[in-house]
């Protein structure tokens, strides 16, 4: 996240009325390019381009070409091995976030209404 401001030190500064900074304001939230911290302060969120294609290819002789837009790496066995240590923490993360969504879906459905006798 950026830098914080108010929403009246947003007003202060464009000289635009106070229900038309809160209406943008709402706009920006609403389309994720703020965020609210708290009640009539907010910050922008970092917004990254859309995510390019990609790809892993083994060749026989052992190499390994990895693919990401236009881009292409050309790695040798003992590279490959080195950037997969290196890309385990984030595929830990990922695998367990699913893992996470998955169980709170679970426990949703086995919610029963107060007072049911098992």
């Amino acid at each position: 996240m950026g830098t914080e401001i108010t929403r009246h030190t947003i007003a202060e500064l464009t000289q635009l009325p106070m229900v038309v900074v809160d209406d943008r304001l709402r706009a920006l939230a609403e389309d994720g390019r703020i965020k609210r911290l708290v009640r009539g302060v907010y910050a922008v969120v970092k917004q990254y381009p859309p995510t390019r294609p990609m790809s892993k290819t083994v060749l026989a002789d052992g190499f390994v070409k990895i693919e990401i837009g236009d881009e292409v790496l050309t790695l040798t066995p003992k590279e490959d091995r080195v950037l997969g240590g290196l890309m385990a923490g984030s595929a830990f993360v990922a695998a367990s976030t699913a893992h996470e969504a998955r169980l709170a879906d679970a426990l949703a459905r086995l919610q029963l209404p107060v007072g049911t006798q098992l």
